[in-house]
């Protein structure tokens, strides 16, 4: 969990943004839980100031200081007992350039701490095998997104449900990083059956808090299912951010 708390502190989410989505896109908050929209009722400010992380690689090393890692005199990384740091490969799909170019910020921003990343672009069956069978080291994907009365739970189950868990090796259609958190579990478990508001509300909050803190995946930015583009010369009344009526 240190490691990944560091790296997802050495993670340029503003270049991101601007290079992936064009910032078509707000700037991502911490967390699994959309900070707008009907989602927005869930989302604690202070919870994601206080468990949550943001751009800072002065921080990412003041973490990894702590925790006993350490410098060699090329600046890459030595853990606790003072071995170099393996090297991560992040995947996707050859081709998505959106996500191939995140990926290239992200190898940019390990390498800020000392931690080498290679990107690899594979044809999408191997992409998909990979994730399926748990033979990844880093992997780009999109969780459902689509709004409806499960949102945001199913994008939480889909990350964090130990009834998806399979062992590395043996296929896993969702809970494909292998997670496990009894205290998470019982969470998703217990919000189907909740119908009062602030149930809700304090459930989401301790289950988005357990997110922060154990990083089962790393958040790195809003992709919208549908971009589009609309021209007025014949036709009106489109969604627009300040009429956004559609779903």
């Amino acid at each position: 969990v240190v490691l990944r708390r560091a790296l997802m502190h050495s993670i340029n989410f503003e270049k991101i943004k601007a290079r992936a989505v064009s910032n078509y896109t707000a700037a991502i908050q911490p967390g699994f839980i959309l900070p707008f929209g009907v989602e927005a009722k869930y989302f604690n400010k202070d919870d994601a100031a206080k468990y949550g992380y943001s751009y800072n690689t002065d921080k990412a090393k003041e973490i990894l200081t702590e925790a006993g890692y350490s410098w060699n005199p090329d600046g890459k990384l030595l853990d606790p007992k003072g071995v170099l740091v393996r090297s991560f490969t992040i995947e996707c799909p050859q081709g998505w350039t959106d996500w191939e170019d995140a990926i290239k910020v992200i190898v940019e921003s390990f390498g800020e701490i000392g931690v080498t990343a290679e990107q690899k672009f594979v044809d999408y069956g191997i992409w998909d095998k990979d994730l399926r069978l748990g033979s990844f080291d880093f992997a780009m994907k999109t969780q459902t997104a689509e709004i409806s009365a499960a949102t945001p739970w199913t994008r939480f189950d889909q990350i964090m449900g130990m009834v998806s868990y399979k062992p590395v090796g043996q296929d896993a259609f969702a809970n494909q990083g292998r997670y496990r958190n009894s205290e998470a579990d019982s969470l998703l478990k217990i919000i189907p059956s909740l119908t009062k508001e602030k149930e809700l509300v304090e459930s989401y909050r301790e289950l988005n808090r357990i997110f922060m803190e154990t990083i089962p995946v790393m958040p790195i930015f809003y992709r919208p299912t549908q971009y589009y583009q609309f021209s007025t010369k014949h036709w009106s009344n489109f969604p627009t951010e300040e009429n956004p009526y559609a779903p």
